[in-house]
């Protein structure tokens, strides 16, 4: 039978974050999920120029834009895919952005001594 590893060395995937950091994370994170359901948009282009329109507006316009110059069901599908994919890895990217450490003075290897 495999021994068990101990849990200290499984490597984790995701750096963990100190309490204050990951509310500050699930804060932005909620509020920019907020914010695309209740928030509102001053329109800068078009014959909509200076109108307030709510964000989730915006994208269904948006996707019936598409949608009336000839995009098939899959484009108007794949282009969605990609824009919750793109929320999604920017969430990721600042936890991964939130976990970096310095390096240990000691790891840091000095370039003169390879000479």
């Amino acid at each position: 039978m495999p021994k068990e590893v101990p849990a200290e060395t499984v490597r984790r995937s995701l750096p963990a974050l100190p309490r204050s950091l990951m509310i500050l994370w699930a804060g932005l994170v909620l509020a920019t999920a907020g914010f695309l359901v209740f928030g509102r948009l001053r329109i800068g282009a078009g014959n909509l120029i200076g109108r307030r329109m709510p964000a989730h507006e915006i994208w269904s316009r948006f996707v019936g834009f598409l949608t009336d110059h000839g995009a098939s069901e899959p484009v108007v599908l794949l282009v969605t895919a990609a824009a919750v994919v793109a929320l999604v890895m920017a969430a990721l990217s600042f936890w991964l952005a939130l976990g970096l450490r310095d390096a240990p003075p000691e790891s840091v290897a000095d370039p003169t001594a390879e000479m």
